[in-house]
Formats: structure tokens, C-alpha cells, sequence
């Protein structure tokens, strides 16, 4: 029988799944030193339908499977048996969680002090273990892209063009996007039906797309806009904004680019070639600056300043200004090939982004609002909640909602919408709806038919179309639901899950199990093979405060000797090629204590002093399972085989909301975050994710977790390290399903919630305001509020016909009742006219001039 590699690696993936779940319900009642026969596999293993296998080629093909895990270490055999069937094993990750329940908090400071340091007086970390494995399902890609643009190429004749430019850049330099999913293509037609194959009425259309994380969703929702894109532009000829994509993150909007770019910088290629008009994307983030002069001043000040509030660092090497968020798409042969590269802005050139190693240049990328969005605004633009709320607030942005040169957006879209519940996701919906109808005036203001977008993409949420409805203000008949089907789904990969209790009888800290924990699982788990692009996999470890943060990442660095002077240290022990057994103890790191061979040179009386072990497992490809310091967890075998775990020590990074100037490189190990990172980052060298006590709420556990494995047919590790002290997180170690198999309630949100609506009211009639000042000419923003603008404000206000056009203009924006709408607006003790535009901001720059509009803040009935 001949089996082809594929089919063996998938079938291998099935089988360790089994193997995994197998030990899994052995774990559950405590038995850690889980072993398994290979006839077991081979007798009870049964494929899954996308593995056809007669009864008589099963069993060799399981051989087989067993023997490529073996030989990629996913599983760890005991015995020196030939045939698989006589094997004894456990897999990798079972033997990770016996390391873990075994743990010891151990640390020695002086040389002198190693030949006290015994097991007997090394304290317990962990108390108790729960060890979970989830079979991934993912959507089957097995549809040609051609086929998906089939409602473009039966369209007219500018549709079939833009199919065509498209379907050649995704031929010509996109391979990833030639097959598709069910549920993608069904995306893709929902939101051209919405925004160009339907009937242009000039009314808002909703699409929901729920899936789970890395299924596809952003390249099912940005084909169609990128059609729409070059629709617009390149063949109607239209300058403007035609899509926002809102991020809740900053983190997340800026890491969503990488892909934007890709695409962007190909089918520019292509659109060249043809003599049409190139493509922009605009940056309206914390990395985007005002003018580009701010790149032209390469001084320390200018420089330090550009690297904290804005994360671009200065590189001597290439003198200029490396972006925090735009990566060269490669060219072969290059370094800039296999390794990411940040692009680069230089003094000299300071409008252009390009790559210092092939000298590639990015100038459809825009970063800088007024000198270069404000003359050719950005097809598409990259945005946070923030930025808008305060772009919507200013005349001088006005030209990114639609005006009298540029058109307004067809789409907006709003990635991660389940993130947007309680109190702080009404605020997002309110200012959803300001966006909204801004864009409405603008298209209004220029003739323009086009329907209006709305596009939210989730994880898997209950009553999609009624929260989007809730969020967007869009009616729920106009919204339709997108989702993979159950027949469109395949079982690939697997999530492992491992619940650590710290133990609460020895005396010790909670984060010291932590920082054991992370040790253990980082440097044993397993690595990328020789021949991938990846040189290692990495892990994110999420905690709730910036002081967590800082405490781990502290006594984190002290424990893998990465801190400066122990680097030094390290370096010169190695230029010296001194023994690590030989060296001072206070130099040599934690992991390295159960490392064979030096976990028996380092302490040979860890046992007692009479005690000897002659253990050569080192230099084996199976460990001994006699040997007193593998039985008791000191033993850390899977170190001494070459390029299948961490052998050395970590490289780790804190990259929070306040880390601006921190970027992950492709070399770092651990990255220590919060909530900036929770959501949306995609790299596929990112393998685990560790969780430091009970996180926020369920939603944000998703999250956090489908940072790991991205790419199909992984298996990420995801390590909760729980405090045993706090009833809360015990409910959740004994209920892990919660957190692991979530079943999603309806979430909380209420767009009508008054007092939020007088805040957004206010705004809402400041964007009216801004709006119609920008059509007059007359310099109006909130932020800087100018004597020119303040006179305008004057103007406006006291004249009741102005102030019942905007009644009914703030009724739209939030479908506010006739009944509920004088207490949003002008009551006398809750209305924000008279509470917060007249007695707040009139007064602070015309003392005594408010009570004089005060009272012609009555606005009539009628």
C-alpha cells in the first residue's frame, strides 16, 4: 500500500487527537503518568470522513502515522520496540502536563549553597491540573475564487473588469486566496448585493459575518470592497474615502494592515499595467502623524518623541523612521524574504514608505492626515473608534465623509462587534450611528444614490442580526447573517487546554507558578521543523494590569538571566566555552536545572547525599523511565533533543497600550500584554497563549485564546495559571467548560440610553454643526475651538430654524421617539443644548453670554 505524505501528516493529526483525548479522560482523574500502546491506536482509531481508508489499509496506515509522530516528537516512546504496534508512549503534551503537576518553585544564589539544595526542602507550585483537547473545526476552502466572482463576471461590463483584475492578481501573486469557503463566498455576495448588484436607493444595508477565529472573515469581507474599490475609482473615477474599517484596538487596526498592504501593493501591480489609477489605504491611528515634516527632523527630541507617542523608532543603520505597523511583502532572494520587515520612511523622502533591504516602495500607503489624506484622500481607511469620534468633530477632516470634492463611504465595517457590550459598547453604537448619518449627509450632499454598508464581523455570538441592528441602527429585516454550515466544516488541528491551580499549603506566590509554569510549557513544547519559514514559535502572556505585567516580565527576565548584566555574563561564559555546570549558579537559568545532563552535574544531592544516578537518557531517543529525577519531574528531556524544543532562553518583551515604541520581532519568545493585543493579532508563529488568572469575562477568554494557531491545521496550547485563593477563579477551575465550550447569551447593549444619548446628542450636533461649517468655509473643531468658529456657534444656535432642522436630524441619527427626543435635547435640567452646549461650552469662552442663550434654547414643538 502507498499512501501519499499529505495524507499521512492528516491522518497523523488525527491520530494524536485521539492519543490526546485518550489521556485527557485518564488526567481527569489525576493519573499524570499517563501511558498508551500503539495496538490501542491501531485497534480503536477510527479516521474521520475526509480520510478514506479501507479496513485493510487502516492498520499500516496508522503505522505510519505513529511512526511520523514519533519522529516529530510528538510523541515521546518508552520502549525500544520495532514495530509501532509494540510501542509505549505518551504524547508530547501529556508529558508537558506531568512536568507541570510536578513543579517546584527552585532557585539557588550562591555555588556554595548547590550541594544543600534538595527535593526535600523544594516547595510544591501547583495543586491541582485540568487538561482538556477540543478537535478544531474550520471551514473547508474548496471553492474557486473564480467561482465566487461569478456575480461580478455575469454583471455589466465594468463588473466583469474588475473581476478579471482581480481574479489576475490573486493568480499571479496570491495563491492563498484561490480557494475559498462556503461561508467566504456567501460574504462576498451579500455585501456586493448590498453596496453595487442591487438596487442603489441611497439606504443602509447590514451584513453579519459570525465565524470563529481565523476561519477567514477578513478576506471574505475585503474582496468585495476591494471590487467596490476598484470599481469607484479606477473605472467610474471617483476620489474619496470608499470604505472605514473601525477596529476597537489600536493594536488590532494597525496588525489588520499587514494583509490590507499585501494585497494592495500586487493588485497596484497589476492596475499599473493596465494605466489605471493606483489604490491608496490611510492610516487614522495613533501611528499616523499630522505632517510629514515630522520625519524630516531626525533629532534626539523629535525622535524620542515619534517612538512613544506614535511607535516609530529611529534606525541608524537606515537612517529613518521604521514603521510600527507596515511590513515589506518580501522580494526573492532578499532577507526581507523569510524574515518580516519593517518599512521605512526616510527624511529625505518622507511621504514614502519603503523597504531598506530591496528598496520596494509603498507610496499608496498614507500616514499623514493633513499634508497628504486631506489633498488625496485614501480608498480605504483604516480606523479606531477614537480617531473617528474625533475626525468627525473637525472641518478639516470632513473631507473622509464625503464633501464637495471627495464621495462618502458605501461600507464601514466594524471588526470584533461581540467586544462592543454594556455601557461601553453603547457608546461605540452611538457613535456608529453619528458616522452614519454623516455619511448620509454627505452623500446627500452630493446627489449620491449608493446604499450604505454595514458590515460586522464576530465570533460566534447569539441573536447576530438583532445586536447588529441594536449596534448599527440599521432595521433587522435590512441585515442578513453570514455563517459557515455545519457540512462546510472539517475537523483539523486541535486546541489543548491545560488548567494550572496554584497550590495554597506551601507558602508560596501564586506568580511564582506562574513564571515555573511558563518555563516548562515555553521550552518544552515543541518547535517548527528545520525545513519551515519559521524559526521558532512564540507565546502570549495576557494578565489583567499593567502591574501584573510589569512584575512578571521583572522576575520573568531574572529567571531565564536576560537581564543586562546577566547577558554579559553569559555571553562571556560562552566565548570561553565554559562548561554550564562550571559556571557561577547565579548566572545559570531556572529551565536549566532540569535539563539533562546538567540537572544531575548541577545538583547531584538533590536526591540525598548518598544518592548516585548514572542515567544516560541524554543521549538517547527515549528517556528512562526509572530515573528518579524524570519520575519526579525534574527532568526536562525533550531539552536534549536537537531542534525539537527551546534549548535556550527566552527572549521576552512587555508590549501593553503604554509600549508605543515596543515591536515583536521574529526572535522574541514571550510577549507580555493586557487587553491590547486580545483581539485580531494574526501571526502564525504564535503557538500559545498563557492566561494569568480569571480573565475579564468569557468573551475576552475567546479572544485571547484564538490568538493561538492561526494557521489551519495547528495545535496551539493555552495554559491558565488560576490563584487558588479567590472563589471566583475556583468556580471557573471546576467549571473550565465555561471557558472552553462557551455557550453565548444575548449580549447587553441599550442604544437608548438617555443620559448616553445627551453626551452623543451633544457630539451629534457638533458633527451637524462641523458639517454644514465645512460647506461655508468657516474653520470649526471642537478640540481648538477658533473665534471664527465660536461666532458661527453664536450664529447657529439662537436660530430656531436651524435648531428644528437639526431636531429632526438627531430624531434620524437615533430613532429617537417624539416623546423621548425634548428630554434628550432641550429639557431644562437634562436636555444637552441648555446642560452641556450652552452652560458648558458657551460659557468657558463667553463668560455671561450663556444666559442670553439660554433662553432661546427652547426649541418649539413642532
Amino acid at each position: 500500500m502507498s499512501l501519499d505524505l499529505d495524507t499521512i501528516k492528516r491522518l497523523a493529526d488525527e491520530v494524536l487527537t485521539f492519543i490526546e483525548q485518550r489521556e485527557a479522560e485518564q488526567v481527569a482523574y489525576g493519573i499524570y503518568d499517563v501511558t498508551m500502546a500503539g495496538v490501542e491506536v491501531i485497534d480503536n482509531f477510527q479516521p474521520s470522513e475526509d480520510i478514506e481508508l479501507t479496513p485493510q489499509e487502516k492498520p499500516e496506515a496508522l503505522r505510519k502515522a505513529l511512526e511520523q509522530l514519533a519522529n516529530d516528537l510528538q510523541i515521546i516512546r518508552f520502549n525500544q520496540e520495532e514495530s509501532p504496534d509494540g510501542w509505549i508512549f505518551r504524547s508530547r503534551i501529556a508529558e508537558t502536563v506531568r512536568l507541570l503537576s510536578k513543579l517546584r518553585q527552585r532557585i539557588v544564589r550562591e555555588n556554595n549553597l548547590k550541594v544543600a539544595h534538595r527535593i526535600s526542602n523544594s516547595k510544591r507550585l501547583v495543586a491541582d491540573i485540568k487538561f482538556s483537547v477540543a478537535s478544531r473545526r474550520v471551514p473547508r476552502r474548496n471553492i474557486a475564487v473564480q467561482s465566487c466572482m461569478t456575480p461580478l463576471l455575469s454583471g455589466d461590463t465594468e463588473q466583469q473588469r474588475t473581476a478579471n483584475l482581480i481574479l489576475e492578481v490573486i493568480d499571479t501573486y496570491l495563491p492563498k486566496l484561490r480557494q475559498m469557503s462556503g461561508f467566504q463566498k456567501r460574504t462576498l455576495e451579500r455585501i456586493l448585493e448590498a453596496i453595487e448588484l442591487q438596487a442603489q436607493e441611497g439606504i443602509e444595508k447590514g451584513v453579519v459575518v459570525t465565524a470563529s477565529t481565523g476561519a477567514g472573515k477578513t478576506y471574505a469581507f475585503f474582496l468585495p470592497v476591494l471590487a467596490k474599490m476598484v470599481l469607484e475609482r479606477c473605472l467610474r473615477g471617483r476620489e474619496g474615502v470608499k470604505a472605514i474599517c473601525i477596529y476597537p484596538r489600536v493594536a488590532l487596526s494597525e496588525n489588520q494592515l499587514t494583509d490590507f498592504i499585501e494585497v494592495l501593493f500586487y493588485l497596484n501591480q497589476v492596475l499599473a499595467k493596465y494605466n489605471l489609477p493606483q489604490l491608496t489605504i490611510g492610516v487614522e491611528s495613533g501611528a499616523a502623524v499630522y505632517q510629514i515634516r515630522d520625519f524630516q527632523d531626525i533629532t534626539v527630541d523629535r525622535q524620542q518623541k515619534l517612538s512613544k507617542q506614535r511607535g516609530w523608532t529611529f534606525s541608524e543603520e537606515y537612517t529613518g523612521y521604521l514603521s510600527p505597523f507596515a511590513y515589506c511583502v518580501g522580494t526573492d532572494g532578499k532577507a526581507c524574504k523569510t524574515d518580516k520587515q519593517r518599512l521605512l520612511v526616510r527624511p529625505t523622502n518622507p511621504q514614502t514608505l519603503i523597504c531598506p533591504i530591496c528598496d520596494k516602495q509603498y507610496p499608496f500607503i498614507q500616514f499623514a492626515r493633513e499634508d497628504v489624506m486631506a489633498k488625496h484622500p485614501p480608498d480605504l481607511l483604516i480606523a479606531t473608534t477614537e480617531s473617528l469620534h474625533r475626525r468627525l468633530l473637525s472641518t478639516k477632516y470632513q473631507y473622509l465623509f464625503g464633501n464637495d470634492k471627495f464621495c462618502a463611504p458605501t461600507v464601514v465595517m466594524l471588526d470584533e462587534i461581540h467586544l462592543q457590550t454594556s455601557t461601553a459598547g453603547t457608546q461605540v453604537a452611538l457613535l456608529l450611528r453619528r458616522l452614519m448619518a454623516r455619511i448620509r449627509l454627505g452623500k446627500q450632499h452630493r446627489n449620491e444614490q449608493s446604499n450604505l454598508a454595514f458590515v460586522g464581523l464576530s465570533a460566534t455570538i447569539s441573536e447576530p442580526i438583532e445586536f447588529l441592528s441594536e449596534l448599527s441602527g440599521i432595521p433587522a429585516p435590512r441585515i442578513k447573517r453570514v455563517y459557515p454550515q455545519d457540512n462546510e466544516m472539517q475537523t483539523i488541528g486541535a486546541e489543548r487546554y491545560i488548567f494550572v491551580r496554584a497550590e495554597d499549603n506551601e507558602d508560596t506566590a501564586v506568580i511564582s507558578t506562574l513564571i515555573q509554569t511558563a518555563m516548562c510549557v515555553l521550552h518544552t513544547m515543541p518547535q517548527p521543523s528545520t525545513s519551515s519559514d519559521l524559526k521558532r514559535y512564540r507565546t502570549f502572556g495576557f494578565v489583567q494590569s499593567l502591574d501584573i505585567a510589569g512584575r512578571w516580565l521583572y522576575q520573568m527576565e531574572d529567571a531565564e538571566k536576560i537581564k543586562p548584566e546577566q547577558r554579559r555574563e553569559r555571553e562571556r561564559y560562552k566565548s570561553q566555552k565554559t562548561p554550564l555546570d562550571q559556571r557561577q549558579i547565579r548566572y545559570i537559568p531556572l529551565y536549566a536545572y532540569r535539563y539533562p545532563p546538567f540537572n544531575r552535574l548541577l545538583f547531584p544531592n538533590f536526591f540525598g547525599a548518598n544518592f548516585s544516578c548514572n542515567c544516560n537518557c541524554h543521549n538517547s531517543k527515549i528517556p528512562d523511565l526509572n530515573c528518579p529525577y524524570f519520575q519526579a519531574g525534574e527532568c526536562w528531556w525533550v531539552l536534549s533533543q536537537k531542534d525539537k524544543a527551546r534549548q535556550e532562553s527566552l527572549n521576552i518583551i512587555r508590549k501593553t497600550g503604554s509600549d508605543r515604541s515596543i515591536t515583536i520581532e521574529p526572535d522574541d519568545d514571550l510577549i507580555i500584554t493586557t487587553t491590547a493585543l486580545e483581539v485580531g493579532y494574526d501571526d502564525e508563529a504564535l503557538m500559545c497563549v498563557l492566561q494569568y488568572t480569571a480573565p475579564a469575562n468569557v468573551a475576552s477568554f475567546v479572544q485571547r485564546k484564538g490568538r493561538g494557531g492561526r494557521k489551519v491545521g495547528t495545535r496551539p496550547i493555552v495554559v491558565t495559571v488560576l490563584s487558588p485563593y479567590k472563589s471566583t477563579v475556583l468556580f471557573l477551575f471546576r467549571n473550565e467548560h465555561i471557558l472552553t465550550d462557551p455557550t453565548f447569551q444575548k449580549l447587553p447593549l441599550n442604544s437608548q440610553n438617555r443620559y448616553l444619548q445627551r453626551i452623543h446628542g451633544f457630539y451629534a450636533f457638533f458633527d451637524w454643526l462641523v458639517t454644514r461649517a465645512s460647506y461655508a468655509g468657516i474653520d470649526l473643531e471642537l478640540d481648538n475651538l477658533s473665534r471664527q468658529g465660536y461666532e458661527y456657534l453664536m450664529e447657529q444656535s439662537v436660530d430656531l430654524g436651524v435648531l428644528l432642522e437639526f431636531k429632526d436630524y438627531l430624531k434620524q441619527t437615533f430613532a429617537i421617539l417624539d416623546d423621548a427626543i425634548k428630554q434628550v435635547l432641550d429639557d431644562e435640567s437634562e436636555g444637552f443644548l441648555c446642560q452641556i452646549f450652552y452652560e458648558g461650552l458657551i460659557r468657558t469662552y463667553a463668560t455671561g453670554t450663556g444666559d442670553r442663550l439660554r433662553h432661546s434654547c427652547r426649541i418649539p414643538k413642532n
